[in-house]
């Protein structure tokens, strides 16, 4: 097993370890700012843009570190919903509109474009949960 930095989750610096609501109660202008803005970072924390640099850039390590051949990565919610959207071509701020699971499962494949040569994904799960386990949140199987 191997650690890749670029998969950690996202710093959240005075927030970490607080929930939404609590952020909002004690810091709601900033955090207003941080959802309005990808560029804007919690205090001392990441912004979402600065994740999907380290996120990707992850990315780009381990794909030509293990070409070919299939990697599992365990990781977090920003980074996972990262990696969806870039497998996607969606736009950053789509992982606003994405729900994870707690251990859920999610399948990306990636391959050179036949013109391009350029790397592109393909989302083949997202948020499958095991077999019998059924959640408010349950919006797949695998």
């Amino acid at each position: 097993m191997t650690e890749e930095p670029g998969f950690a989750e996202m710093e959240f610096g005075e927030w970490d370890g607080m929930t939404f609501t609590e952020v909002a109660e004690r810091d709601k202008e900033r955090m207003e700012a941080w959802f309005a803005d990808m560029a804007v970072a919690p205090p001392g924390g990441e912004s979402f843009l600065e994740v999907r640099e380290r996120v990707l850039a992850g990315l780009d390590r381990l794909l030509d570190e293990h070409a070919g051949r299939t990697v599992v990565v365990v990781s977090h919610v920003t980074p996972i919903k990262t990696l969806v959207g870039h497998a996607l071509e969606a736009p950053l701020d789509a992982l606003f509109r994405m729900e994870l699971a707690p251990a859920a499962v999610s399948v990306i494949a990636f391959y050179p474009d036949p013109r391009t040569g350029e790397r592109r994904g393909s989302l083949r799960f997202f948020n499958a949960l095991a077999p019998g386990r059924r959640t408010l949140r349950d919006t797949g199987r695998w």
